[in-house]
């Protein structure tokens, strides 16, 4: 960032417009990085000393998973990935809906990075037992038994890497695996290599806020 922008400022006009468009690109997107990454470390930092505390409310998981599919549809779309959404009737509960939204965010943006061109991706949300699930399945790469282990573990990165280039901290999973113990629930991945992966977490349906 400080060297194109440097860059950018010492020639000025000389610099052609192509190569500028080039430079301010790479600089929204390495900025953007590092403002996910800080983010991440800053959660990280918070969940390790305690200090993760939830704000649940009354509020439709429905409304936020289709919130979040819009969102990365725009980015599925630039690599022809379709995103496939089923919903039973959830009715509202008791969750903290900004940090589940991280949750929701995460779980979609991995199935985008890590599927390759032209795939599909199928969320399904509904309700069990008085547990809400939601599940991300994807078409991509899949995960071998010995790198799942590693999946909720900070910094880990694996063997398969995002089909568009995109980033990867090492830190979402873990980030939201802490948030979704936080309201009492699980998460956790069924995958096989060559096979996709399919992502799921469980919510306890409170309908009261704590």
């Amino acid at each position: 960032i400080r060297g194109f922008s440097k860059y950018l400022l010492e020639k000025g006009k000389q610099v052609k417009e192509e190569t500028r468009e080039e430079f301010l690109t790479t600089i929204k997107t390495v900025s953007g990085n590092m403002l996910e990454l800080i983010s991440n470390l800053l959660d990280v930092s918070e969940i390790e000393s305690g200090q993760l505390k939830l704000k649940p409310e009354i509020s439709s998981m429905q409304k936020l998973v289709e919130e979040k599919i819009h969102l990365q549809q725009i980015l599925a779309d630039k690599k022809d990935i379709s995103i496939h959404a089923e919903f039973e009737d959830v009715a509202e509960f008791s969750f903290d809906a900004n940090r589940m939204g991280q949750v929701v965010d995460n779980l979609l943006s991995n199935a985008v990075k890590y599927s390759p061109l032209g795939k599909n991706i199928y969320v399904k949300l509904s309700c069990e037992e008085n547990k809400v699930k939601l599940s991300v399945r994807d078409e991509g790469p899949g995960i071998s038994h010995e790198e799942r282990g590693k999946l909720f573990q900070h910094f880990q990165k694996l063997s398969a890497r995002p089909t568009g280039g995109e980033s990867s901290s090492g830190l979402g999973l873990a980030i939201a695996q802490r948030i979704v113990e936080e309201h009492g629930g699980s998460i956790g991945v069924e995958s096989e290599p060559g096979q996709g992966s399919n992502f799921h977490c469980e919510l306890p349906d409170v309908r009261n806020p704590a």
